[in-house]
């Protein structure tokens, strides 16, 4: 007699898709209850290391400002190293570093700082994410659904995720404003303040003039005032709503502050009035990407370069593209294309590193990663040195001091230049001599975890404590005598 062997129930296809779909409802819950849980450790250790710093009374307290290479960074260890030095003051060290911010959103938050904290001191390490690659920030919003999305932790880790990617490749060209990073930051204050109040004496004259409402938009956004920078942009495109360059001026504005939507309308209404703008597919490229869409940010970077063969920030950028997704041949190849059109590229000798060391190339990696440190930038965008003088007008006005810091591996002279004579009772922390010094000593990589900015990355614990020192080192010697 044959045994009646029953076979397994089949699945039906429909149950097999609620399966599927119940467990990655699942594991997004599991994610965002990890990420919201591991955020409130890191954010608790942060507060909780500033209250350790500020429970001692009568402690010389001083408050750090910067990006992703000032926060739970360099702080730590600048506290514990001035305590070392025993020098009968208690030191107290608050971090208020936050990763992929920019200086306006640091200004805009310093008052409070100093409301809280009373500092006797500010170190500021910023200016790195202006234009650059940084968090971009987010207005709120008055739709309900959208609110709600940015409440969760997983759509704030996917900006995170493409940080690297939201690097502007060009500035505004400010119509009004032809000097460069290279001129007097004086003279530029005073360039601005002039165009603006021309500008203003003009619209009241002729306020039709759409030109004038968007340059001084411009302006505005050079100095971080933002919603009056938007106001001027809509009011100049309500008068001339064929003007393609201006969508791209309020695309990038928008792109800025994280509204995706309405930078893409922007842009794709620049690339409609304009279909020979390799700028207008370019920022649609840079939305398309933030978005998560890879075959549309290839497709307008490729035509970007198709209209501009020469310019060297879309072959980064689509290199970069190439890179992440693994085809180390094909970022390369753009990579050096880039080169070839700009040649001290700090960026692409930086990138071109990183293809080297990934595929064992290790003596070629370190030749780029010093062609890379060699041609580090050099100038400051003029919203950095805008919002350093507020700064430190705004310390001047509470008698604190001022501690001006240069990133890791760069000349001090830019961040001095910013200043110029106006820099009475600054002091400035030089950090390249000694960076260049180790790194050439022992490896790149000891003291540096990335290579973001081409010239520098973000400090492994020995870049930290060798920063730290050198801070620590010019304050003792500059307030205390020690």
């Amino acid at each position: 007699m044959k045994e009646n062997k029953s076979l397994p129930p089949r699945i039906p296809f429909r149950q097999k898709i609620a399966l599927v779909l119940f467990g990655l409802f699942l594991f997004f819950v599991l994610l965002e209850v990890g990420l919201r849980i591991s955020g409130a450790i890191l954010l608790s250790l942060q507060d909780h290391r500033n209250e350790l710093s500020l429970k001692h009374t009568g402690t010389y307290k001083i408050l750090c400002l910067g990006e992703s290479t000032t926060q739970g960074q360099y702080p730590p260890f600048l506290e514990e190293i001035l305590n070392q030095r025993n020098i009968g003051i208690r030191f107290s060290v608050i971090d208020k570093g936050r990763a992929g911010t920019n200086t306006p959103v640091i200004l805009s938050q310093v008052e409070s700082y100093l409301d809280t904290y009373h500092p006797d001191m500010v170190v500021a390490m910023m200016g790195i994410n202006d234009w650059g690659a940084h968090m971009s920030y987010e207005r709120p919003s008055s739709s309900t659904a959208l609110r709600f999305l940015r409440s969760f932790k997983i759509y704030k880790l996917s900006r995170l995720l493409w940080l690297h990617m939201a690097t502007k490749a060009q500035e505004i060209k400010l119509l009004f404003l032809k000097q460069s990073g290279r001129s007097s930051s004086l003279k530029q204050a005073s360039v601005e303040q002039t165009q603006e109040t021309s500008l203003k004496e003009f619209l009241k004259l002729n306020p039709k003039n759409d030109q004038a409402y968007f340059r001084l938009g411009c302006v505005y956004r050079g100095r971080g005032q933002l919603p009056q920078a938007k106001e001027c942009f809509e009011k100049g495109l309500e008068l001339n709503p064929k003007n393609d360059q201006a969508y791209l001026w309020l695309g990038w504005f928008y792109h800025d502050q994280g509204q995706l939507s309405q930078a893409k309308e922007c842009f794709k209404k620049a690339v409609e009035l304009n279909p020979k703008s390799d700028q207008a597919y370019f920022g649609l490229g840079f939305v398309y990407y933030d978005q998560g869409q890879l075959l549309q940010v290839e497709e307008c970077f490729k035509k970007a370069l198709e209209l501009n063969p020469k310019n060297d920030k879309t072959y980064f950028w689509l290199g970069w593209l190439y890179q992440n997704q693994g085809q180390l041949s094909r970022a390369k190849e753009y990579f050096e294309k880039g080169l070839a059109f700009n040649p001290s590229s700090a960026r692409l000798y930086g990138a071109l590193a990183a293809i080297y060391e990934a595929t064992g190339q290790v003596a070629r990696a370190q030749e780029y990663y010093d062609k890379a440190s060699e041609s580090g930038l050099r100038w400051y965008k003029l919203m950095t040195v805008k919002n350093y003088h507020t700064l430190k007008e705004m310390l001047k006005r509470r008698k604190m001091r001022l501690v001006c810091v240069q990133y890791p591996m760069r000349s001090i002279e830019p961040l001095k230049k910013i200043f110029e004579d106006n820099a009475d009772g600054i002091i400035f922390v030089d950090n390249e001599k000694s960076f260049k010094g180790m790194v050439s000593k022992s490896s790149y990589k000891e003291y540096f975890k990335d290579i973001f900015s081409g010239d520098f990355g973000h400090c492994t614990d020995k870049g930290n404590r060798l920063l730290a020192e050198n801070i620590a080192n010019v304050i003792l010697k500059e307030v205390f005598d020690k």
